[in-house]
């Protein structure tokens, strides 16, 4: 299953959601958000499944939101908004409730709610040159996403604060200590650890 903005496929009991707007590193718009939403739903409900992938295509795993999206639409922004992360936060939702392992491979840009992501998942592999940014407070927003909820639980209720009010970009290795992904990996090696990571999840 395919569309502009994202792809789907089963392969060996695991299911894998591939982030596919490339030409702006992945960055949410409208039809990705209400798309992800669909194919969480499907994957957390598929009895097939026995393990969920999220990647992105292209250079980014994902670079937050669609700013020049939002910048087009000001008049209708609080609505748009309003609705948009309540298609993201079923997204979210479906990930958590799903009862199979739900693994996130990362690489490039990992901003904004692409942290969100990342953070409902239940493992999470990187790409050693990945970077990291929450980036919320440098448009002047709260985080989305769940990320006010997963991040203290993860890296600790004072080091979630810094993350989300400084927006400093941090590396993998970073990453790695805080406990926001459990392996760090060479960039051409990361589709094959992938895989091997998610053969153990999928096993009967």
């Amino acid at each position: 299953m395919s569309s502009e903005t994202l792809d789907y496929a089963i392969a060996d009991g695991v299911a894998t959601i591939t982030l596919n707007r490339p030409q702006v590193m992945n960055a949410l718009d409208a039809g990705m958000i209400r798309q992800l939403r669909v194919v969480c739903e499907l994957a957390r409900d598929d009895k097939s499944v026995r393990a969920i992938v999220l990647c992105g295509n292209g250079p980014a795993f994902l670079a937050g939101g669609d700013v020049a999206l939002f910048h087009a639409n000001l008049p209708k922004l609080p609505d748009m908004v309003l609705s948009l992360a309540g298609e993201l936060h079923h997204a979210i939702v479906a990930l958590r409730e799903a009862p199979k392992p739900v693994l996130a491979s990362v690489h490039g840009a990992v901003a904004g709610a692409g942290v969100s992501l990342l953070a409902a998942a239940d493992l999470a592999i990187a790409a050693a040159e990945t970077k990291f940014t929450l980036a919320y407070s440098k448009i002047a927003t709260s985080p989305d996403g769940g990320s006010s909820y997963f991040l203290p639980r993860i890296v600790g209720t004072r080091k979630a604060l810094e993350l989300m009010m400084l927006s400093d970009t941090f590396d993998a290795d970073t990453a790695l200590n805080l406990g926001l992904v459990n392996w760090v990996v060479p960039a051409a090696e990361l589709a094959a650890a992938t895989d091997r990571s998610t053969a153990p999840l999928s096993a009967h």
